[in-house]
């Protein structure tokens, strides 16, 4: 019995690994695509969180009471843009960039897991946010060089060359990667092991 049970257990692991891997190429993917939506002071800025949005309803959205959690997601990125251009704006000191593009991601990955929450309530728990949060933070800082060579584009054309576009792709990749594989893997430990700390019911 306990060497079936280890069994068991070990095929779990290997799928779990597996659909892990799976889930970390398509936020990847999906972060170069929702990349090309960027635009310096356009409207077409606040659709960026679309792709993500959709992906993470497709991967947790299985009734219509859940639908809204889709939408949330996709206002995440507007609130976490907000946050990281207001601070940029108000700080002088230097590493302003890091400072400002960290607490776009920690409020981004934040964001994030309360409204995946929605469909997977087990993942509000104290810590899961906390986790969310801190990886939110720490992937946002690919961002910094781009922020620094252009600082947002607030004095400066709203077009993107070819190149600034590239350089755009691949933070985009890393933090919704990032993020949105954690929070994949915490909602299903959270739906396997039923968290009892879990906040706003």
């Amino acid at each position: 019995m306990r060497a079936g049970s280890g069994d068991a257990r070990k095929n779990v692991s290997w799928r779990f690994a597996l659909s892990s891997a799976v889930v970390l190429f398509l936020f990847a993917a999906c972060g170069f695509y929702s990349s090309q939506f960027y635009s310096y002071q356009s409207y077409r800025a606040n659709f960026v969180g679309v792709p993500f949005a959709l992906l993470c309803g497709a991967l947790y959205v299985r009734k219509t009471s859940e639908l809204p959690a889709i939408l949330v997601i996709a206002c995440v990125w507007m609130c976490a843009r907000f946050a990281a251009v207001f601070t940029n704006m108000a700080m002088t000191i230097d590493h302003a960039n890091f400072l400002s593009m960290g607490m776009g991601g920690l409020i981004g990955g934040f964001g994030v897991a309360m409204a995946v929450g929605i469909a997977r309530p087990n993942i509000r728990s104290r810590w899961k946010l906390i986790t969310a949060a801190v990886i939110g933070l720490l992937a946002a800082l690919p961002f910094e060089p781009w922020l620094s060579a252009r600082k947002f584009g607030l004095y400066d054309s709203p077009a993107l060359t070819p190149a600034q576009e590239a350089a755009l792709q691949y933070p985009f990749a890393v933090w919704q990667a990032a993020v949105g594989t954690y929070v994949y893997g915490a909602s299903r430990v959270a739906r396997e092991r039923p968290n009892r700390d879990v906040l706003l019911h």
